[in-house]
């Protein structure tokens, strides 16, 4: 399991447009905490292409990880993308 979210989340995230074109995923990270947080979290790293944000949005789907669940599917409006708040550095 630990070895899946690891090295293997590339093979199991996708993220695709209603049209079905996929994003390919550029990185993620999957800090391990050995107990010390109540929550496991992973952050997924996509390229920012404006042809794919002009959709309505993106779904973002999750292979079953070992864990009975089947696969996950979520729908992210890409409103919230195009609207995210700025860093003033």
């Amino acid at each position: 399991m630990v070895n899946e979210l690891a090295f293997g989340m590339n093979k199991k995230v996708h993220v695709y447009t209603p049209s079905k074109d996929t994003l390919e995923m550029a990185d993620f990270i999957y800090p391990r905490m050995y107990g010390m947080s109540r929550a496991t979290t992973i952050m997924f790293v996509y390229p920012r292409d404006e042809k794919y944000l002009k959709e309505d949005y993106l779904n973002f789907t999750i292979q079953d990880l070992g864990l009975y669940t089947g696969e996950v599917k979520f729908k992210v409006p890409t409103n919230k993308l195009n609207n995210e708040p700025k860093l003033n550095f």
